[in-house]
């Protein structure tokens, strides 16, 4: 008697890359819950999106990341987050809405630079006598 056989093929497909809206909401997400963290949080979170950008290099990590520069709130950070933002929001077509959100981003960080600045200005002239 004839045996028959019975063969199953199983494929199995990695999973689907998140859509760009999906990347997007997830990163906002992000974005509400740096702004509840404390320093030493903030700091493990830099450290974590640090990796994450070497991993993969792309724009949502790089906007991440700068987000993270702009909350410690030092003129070193602020202009790395700048340079992040500007190589996102430069990259090339299609604009997609991270690279708008960026660009945003981007032009708050550049007015925050330009008011510490006038505010250090105005403070030296205040100390040297410049106003009465």
């Amino acid at each position: 008697m004839p045996s028959s056989a019975l063969t199953v093929r199983v494929v199995v497909t990695p999973p689907a890359e998140p859509s760009e809206d999906q990347q997007l909401l997830a990163l906002l997400a992000d974005l509400q819950r740096f702004g509840t963290l404390s320093n030493d949080d903030i700091r493990r979170e830099l450290s974590a999106a640090t990796q994450a950008l070497g991993k993969q290099r792309t724009d949502v990590n790089r906007v991440r990341l700068a987000v993270l520069y702009t909350l410690l709130r030092t003129p070193q950070d602020d202009q790395r987050a700048v340079q992040l933002f500007e190589n996102v929001a430069k990259g090339p077509p299609p604009v997609t809405a991270v690279r708008q959100l960026a660009a945003v981003l981007h032009s708050q960080v550049i007015e925050r630079q330009r008011a510490v600045r006038d505010e250090q200005q105005y403070a030296r002239l205040l100390a040297a006598g410049g106003f009465t």
